[in-house]
């Protein structure tokens, strides 16, 4: 009689590596989430909010302990920098500015006359709050306006000539080791002179921004986005410039009559370029452009956030 061969036993099912939770991302995500609707209901104001971005390095050690644990530990080191984070914000009185309770602001006045001066250049180093500038200066004037700085910030001003031009430079110091509040008090108010020709440099700090240029000489333009919102609107004529914007949602206008060629980086967020234009990859020229007496040369450097550039 022959024995049937038994067939071979099974290999024993290797098991299933365990699944990695989520993590803590999908907390974080709900509490952003929260807080935003509450500002947006007007129960917290979020400029305050916005003063934990000086806590920064938190999120760098927090990356740096998460590899040397190979994420073994990733949930309680998330929640122990966030903690950490809010723990640090509070004692500067960041909760006092989240409900509005912030220490006055100190008025500082920007008066500077053109006295006789052919042209000129603006550099701005802005600091926190909300930002307006706009070419409405008086006869005769080159810069004027008033600064409302909060505790533990001071305005640099400096001012000359230098072969008929005049110079200005605004400039934003804080205090180390004293908190930078984020109240709606603290504000730019500044006009420019529309009567020279201006270059003009601005460094965007932290806050709403609107930039009114449509009546201002520009001949040559920087613009560095901080964190916040911005509107920057430019006028027709003939000059070249940059725009790199920062955190946040940002709007380049530019008047429908404007002889343009812009060219876009898209950064991180959706990308939007209105009007009519002629596209050539990244390059946007409007028809009649090389025709045209008068002609703007620009870069726009996306960032974080929606970013749209429009001529309409």
């Amino acid at each position: 009689m022959t024995d049937t061969p038994s067939s071979p036993n099974p290999s024993p099912q290797q098991p299933r590596p365990p699944r990695r939770g989520p993590g803590a991302w999908p907390i974080v995500l709900i509490a952003v989430g929260v807080v935003l609707l509450l500002g947006n209901l007007g129960w917290l104001n979020l400029s305050g909010l916005i003063s934990l971005l000086n806590y920064w390095p938190v999120a760098l050690v927090a990356v740096g302990l998460n590899l040397l644990t190979r994420g073994r530990h990733e949930t309680p080191i998330i929640i122990g920098a966030v903690a950490l984070a809010l723990v640090l914000w509070a004692s500067g009185d960041g909760i006092g500015r989240v409900v509005g309770t912030t220490a006055s602001a100190q008025t500082i006045s920007v008066q500077h006359e053109l006295q006789g001066a052919a042209s000129g250049r603006v550099t701005l180093d802005l600091g926190v709050g909300r930002v307006r500038i706009d070419g409405g200066a008086s006869s005769g004037a080159f810069v004027t306006g008033t600064i409302q700085a909060g505790p533990g910030e001071s305005v640099e001003q400096s001012y000359g000539r230098e072969n008929g031009r005049a110079l200005l430079e605004l400039r934003s110091q804080h205090t180390p080791g004293v908190s930078l509040g984020l109240g709606d008090q603290r504000r730019w108010d500044l006009s420019l002179t529309r009567e020279v020709p201006l270059v003009l440099r601005i460094n965007a700090g932290v806050g709403e921004n609107r930039v009114d240029l449509s009546a201002v000489q520009l001949t040559d333009l920087s613009f560095r986005g901080g964190v916040g919102e911005t509107e920057l609107r430019l006028p027709a004529g003939s000059y070249s410039g940059s725009v790199d914007v920062g955190v946040g949602a940002a709007t380049v206008r530019l008047p429908p009559e404007a002889a343009a060629r812009v060219t876009v980086s898209t950064g991180l967020g959706r990308t939007q370029v209105q009007g009519e234009w002629r596209r050539d990859g990244d390059v946007y020229t409007t028809p009649g452009f090389e025709q045209a007496s008068e002609r703007i040369e620009l870069r726009i450097s996306g960032g974080v956030g929606a970013m749209t550039v429009d001529r309409r």
